[in-house]
C-alpha cells in the first residue's frame, strides 16, 4: 500500500470554474514538490466525478498525480464506498483527505472518518456575502459551509479576506492557514494598437449583480462616447462567460451600449473556453482587463490578467486587491487600477457613479498605454518570485505537518521576502560591517581573512587580515539575524534621496520606476516580513518584546509610505504643475519621506541598543 494525500474535486482541469482550476494547478505542483523533497513514498491522488477527455489520465500521470474517476451518487455513503473501493484497487492508503469548500468538503470529511485520518478543507468563497447579492438567497450554502469548515482539522483559506472569514467561522481551535494561488504561465504580448478590453461574467440577473458585467459594458461604452478620447474608432470589448445564446446575449450587450453612445462598438459575447491555452492567448492580447465584482473572495481571473501583464481595473472589495496590498504595499497597488464598485440602487443593474469612475480609468489607460503596460510588467515581476504554485504547495505541506529530508527545504512565499532581504543585505553590507566579514571569512587554518575589495577600502585592517587572529566568540544566531537586518535598513537609509523628488515626478516614468531614485518601495515591506518571521521564531523568548516594538516602528514607516504613494498618485494626475497647491503637495511628500526616515532611524537605534550592548 502506498501512502497518499487524497484531493477531492468535481473534474480534472478547468471545467466547472475556479475551484477545479485551483485544485488542478495545486495537485501538479504538489506532486512535483514531493519528488523534489525526496518524498517518493508519498503520492498525490485526485478523485473526480467525471472524465470527459481521453488525455486527462495521461496529463495527470505525466504530472505525477494518480487520477481516479468515481461517478457521484445521490447517497453519500454509497459514494464514499465507491471511493474506498477505487483506492483499494489502486493500493492507496490516505494520510490526509483534502476537500474544497461546499463542493467536496463533506465528502472529504466522511472519507477521512472511515480511514481515521485528518481532513483539510480549502475555503474558496464567502457564501454569506455571495448569496446575499443573488436573487435566490439560499441559506443552505451558508450553513453547510459553516458546518464543513468547523469539522476540518485544518482550513486553508485562499487569500486574506477568506482567512479572516474562516477565522470568524471556526474560532481559534482549528488551524486556519492563508494560501495564495500561483501566477499563471502566460507569455506577455505587445501593447496592441487597437484598444481591446476584456471582462468575465454573464448578464443574467443572478450573476450580474455580483460580477457587475453590465457595469463593465456601460463604462466601456461611456469611455468610447467621450469626445476626444484616445480609445480610437475600432475599440472592442470581449465578454467571457456566456452560455451560447448568441443573438439574445448580443442584444443585451447592445442595449446597454446604446444608452451611452451611438458609436459602433465591436462586441464579442463568448462562452468560457475550457481550453486554457486559447483563453490565455486571447487574454494576453488585451489592452486592459476589468474585474469589477461587488465582492469576490479572491479573483482568479484578475490574477490571470496580472500573469499576462495586462493592465487590470480591479474592485477594491476583492481578496486579490487585499493580497497585492499586503504583499507589496503601495508599490503593488500603484501598478493596479483599484476602483470602488458601488452597489446599484434597487431595480438597477449598476451604479452610475461607478460607471463614471471606471470610464475615467479606461480613458487614462488609453492615453498612457505604454506606461500602463510597463506598470503591469512591473507588478508581475514583483509577484513572480512570491506567488508561485510551488510556494502554495510548500505552504500546504507545512500546514499538513510534513517536512522534507532537509527541514529547510520547506519554505513558502511568506519567508521568501525575508530570504531575499538577507541575500541583498549580504551583498550590500560587505563594505560597511567589517566585524561580520572578519567573523565569516576564514581560511583552512581558521585564520580570518579579509576580502580584497575590503582591504583596498580599509588599509588599516591589512595587518589583521594577513596574520592569525584570536577567534571571536560565536555570535548567537538571533543577534546575527538582527545584525543583518540593521545593515539592510542602514543601506537603504543611506541611499534615500529626497532632493530629486520634484524632478522625478515631472518625468514621464512608469509608476514603480519613479521611486528608484528615492527609496526602494519593497524594502520596508521586506523589513516587516523579516521582523514578523523573527517574532514567530522567538515568540517564547526574551526577545519577543524587542521584536514587537520593532514591528510597530516598521509598521508605522510602512503606513507612512502608503500615504506617500497616494499623495504621489494625486500629483501625477494634477492638471497643472505650476500651481501653489502642486508645490505644497510636493512639500507634503518630502515631509512624509522625512517621517519615514525618522521612523527607520529610530528602529535602527532600538535594535542596536538592545542587541549590540553585549555581543562582544
Amino acid at each position: 500500500m502506498s501512502e497518499c494525500l487524497v484531493f477531492l474535486a468535481t473534474a480534472w482541469g478547468t471545467r466547472h470554474g475556479g475551484i477545479n482550476s485551483f485544485n488542478y494547478d495545486l495537485c501538479k505542483a504538489l506532486a512535483k514538490l514531493l519528488a523534489k523533497l525526496g518524498h517518493s513514498d508519498l503520492k498525490v491522488v485526485c478523485i473526480v466525478d467525471e472524465g470527459k477527455k481521453a488525455n486527462e489520465g495521461q496529463d495527470a500521470q505525466e504530472s505525477g498525480v494518480e487520477l481516479l474517476i468515481v461517478s457521484p451518487s445521490d447517497d453519500l455513503d454509497s459514494h464514499i464506498d465507491n471511493i474506498r473501493g477505487r483506492l483499494l484497487m489502486s493500493e492507496m492508503k490516505p494520510k490526509w483527505v483534502i476537500g474544497h469548500d461546499v463542493k467536496t468538503g463533506l465528502r472529504a470529511i466522511e472519507l477521512s472518518k472511515y480511514y481515521q485520518v485528518s481532513v483539510a478543507v480549502f475555503h474558496h468563497m464567502d457564501y454569506a456575502s455571495y448569496k446575499s447579492l443573488q436573487v435566490k438567497n439560499d441559506e443552505h450554502y451558508v450553513v453547510s459551509q459553516r458546518e464543513i469548515l468547523s469539522a476540518a482539522h485544518t482550513v486553508f483559506a485562499v487569500g486574506p479576506k477568506l482567512k479572516e472569514l474562516a477565522r470568524d467561522i471556526v474560532g481559534e481551535k482549528i488551524s486556519v492557514i492563508e494560501v495564495l494561488p500561483g501566477l499563471a504561465d502566460i507569455e506577455a504580448w505587445i501593447t496592441p494598437s487597437r484598444f481591446s478590453a476584456i471582462t468575465f461574467g454573464r448578464l443574467e440577473q443572478e450573476n450580474n449583480l455580483l460580477k457587475q458585467t453590465s457595469l463593465a459594458v456601460a463604462s466601456f461604452a461611456q469611455a468610447v462616447g467621450t469626445p476626444g478620447n484616445s480609445l480610437n474608432a475600432d475599440a472592442e470589448l470581449t465578454v467571457i462567460g456566456f452560455k451560447g445564446e448568441e443573438d439574445e446575449e448580443y442584444q443585451l450587450l447592445n442595449s446597454i451600449v446604446e444608452k451611452y453612445t451611438d458609436i459602433h462598438i465591436p462586441l464579442h459575447p463568448w462562452q468560457y473556453n475550457q481550453n486554457r491555452a486559447k483563453l490565455f492567448e486571447h487574454l494576453r492580447r488585451q489592452t486592459v482587463c476589468m474585474m469589477l465584482s461587488i465582492h469576490d473572495g479572491f479573483g482568479l481571473t484578475g490574477l490571470e490578467a496580472i500573469s499576462a501583464e495586462v493592465p487590470l481595473i480591479l474592485s477594491m472589495n476583492t481578496g486579490l486587491y487585499v493580497a497585492v496590498k499586503n504583499t507589496l504595499g503601495g508599490a503593488g497597488i500603484g501598478c493596479l487600477h483599484p476602483v470602488e464598485v458601488r452597489r446599484p440602487p434597487q431595480g438597477q443593474e449598476y451604479n452610475d457613479k461607478s460607471v463614471e469612475d471606471v470610464a475615467k480609468v479606461l480613458l487614462k489607460i488609453a492615453k498612457h498605454k505604454a506606461e500602463e503596460k510597463e506598470n503591469a510588467k512591473s507588478l508581475k515581476k514583483q509577484l513572480s518570485e512570491l506567488w508561485t504554485w510551488e510556494n502554495t504547495a510548500r505552504k500546504l505541506l507545512k500546514g499538513l505537518g510534513y517536512e522534507g529530508n532537509n527541514s529547510a527545504d520547506i519554505s513558502d512565499s511568506d519567508t521568501l521576502l525575508q530570504n531575499k532581504s538577507t541575500i541583498e543585505t549580504r551583498s550590500e553590507s560587505t563594505q560597511t560591517n567589517s566585524e561580520i566579514v572578519l567573523a565569516e571569512q576564514k581560511n583552512s587554518e581558521g585564520e580570518n581573512q579579509l576580502p580584497d575589495t575590503l582591504k583596498q577600502d580599509m588599509p588599516n585592517l591589512k595587518i589583521v587580515a594577513n596574520h592569525p587572529v584570536r577567534p571571536k566568540p560565536e555570535v548567537p544566531k538571533f543577534k546575527k539575524e538582527i545584525i543583518n537586518l540593521i545593515q539592510h535598513i542602514k543601506y537603504h537609509l543611506k541611499s534615500l534621496d529626497k532632493s530629486e523628488l520634484k524632478r522625478i515626478l515631472e518625468r514621464d516614468l512608469p509608476y514603480p520606476a519613479m521611486f528608484d531614485g528615492i527609496i526602494k518601495p519593497t524594502f520596508i515591506r521586506d523589513t516587516l516580513t523579516t521582523i514578523r518571521e523573527l517574532s514567530e521564531q522567538y515568540s517564547n523568548s526574551s526577545q519577543s518584546v524587542l521584536l514587537s516594538e520593532a514591528y510597530d516602528l516598521a509598521n508605522r514607516a510602512n503606513r507612512l509610505l502608503d500615504i506617500c504613494f497616494q499623495e504621489i498618485l494625486i500629483l501625477k494626475k494634477a492638471s497643472s504643475r505650476k500651481s501653489s497647491l502642486y508645490t505644497k503637495k510636493i512639500d507634503n511628500v518630502k515631509q512624509l519621506f522625512d517621517q519615514i526616515e525618522q521612523q527607520l532611524s529610530t528602529l535602527v537605534s532600538h535594535l542596536e541598543e538592545a542587541v549590540f550592548q553585549d555581543i562582544y
